[in-house]
């Protein structure tokens, strides 16, 4: 399978961006077959994307699964369970994914996704239907360099965009990918989103939209996985996210997420 880390990073999904051997290929297997099939599904303690809190400040069950073809295309679907909140899932998406290596040093990708919430309250990306990704990715012998760029559509819209650096080690059947990333927002939302706001009648804050920027995030994480056989993998990562955006709902926080994977080649 290629190796594809996916840049526009969403913590609550990292042990699916383990594409390149998180479930061990077999040492006999003769030739690369066309089409992947993904599937997974994890918990995470803060379900958060760009530093942003997505889930209200709480845990969540995250689930998804995607086909790919090795000329680069690809579908995906996603879901996630915000725990202690009203309702069942609260926000999924579907998107259509490109990628393609241009050389061994150099690679790029396109994504383009529709979100639906549960409501267009629910967070500062809840009314922001539509979104395109694109990425770059230097690929050299001990780390990857990725630059990468997301726009979302509706409402006042929002651009996020930054670079990443990660690397790769399997140790016996472990992989482990360490992975840093700088991100910075542009987004005109709504004062009732704003973390200075929290707690206010919103009498007080009234309706007028605020244009946010800055760095939206720092963040650190270790991915780790490993094989159970039979296209299974269990994963476990933690990560470190400093969010000084008002977008967040905390400057800093230790998020950890775990999960089971199933990949298939036919």
């Amino acid at each position: 399978m290629a190796h594809n880390r996916k840049n526009s990073l969403t913590l609550f999904l990292a042990f699916l961006i383990l594409n390149a051997t998180a479930v061990a290929q077999e040492e006999d297997e003769q030739e690369e077959l066309p089409w992947t099939f993904d599937a997974g599904a994890g918990y995470t303690s803060k379900f958060t994307k760009h530093g942003v809190d997505l889930g209200q400040d709480q845990a969540a069950l995250p689930f998804g699964c995607g086909i790919s073809h090795r000329s680069g295309f690809g579908l995906t679907g996603q879901a996630v369970n915000i725990l202690g909140s009203d309702g069942g899932i609260q926000q999924s998406s579907v998107a259509l994914e490109y990628d393609r290596s241009l050389s061994d040093l150099l690679s790029v990708s396109f994504e383009l996704t529709h979100h639906f919430y549960q409501s267009d309250t629910l967070n500062a990306l809840s009314g922001l239907s539509n979104s395109f990704s694109t990425s770059v990715d230097f690929d050299f012998e001990s780390v990857s360099i990725s630059l990468f760029y997301d726009l979302y559509l509706g409402g006042g819209g929002a651009n996020y965009f930054g670079v990443s650096a990660s690397g790769y080690f399997a140790l016996g059947n472990l992989v482990a990918v360490p992975l840093v990333q700088v991100g910075f927002v542009s987004q005109e939302v709504q004062g009732s989103f704003l973390k200075s706001n929290r707690g206010r009648p919103k009498a007080q804050i009234g309706t007028v939209a605020q244009t946010i920027t800055g760095m939206s995030n720092t963040s650190v994480l270790l991915a780790l996985s490993y094989p159970l056989g039979q296209g299974f993998s269990v994963s476990f990562t933690p990560s470190f996210v400093y969010s000084p955006s008002e977008l967040s709902t905390r400057s800093s926080q230790f998020i950890w997420s775990t999960g089971i994977r199933y990949s298939r080649d036919f």
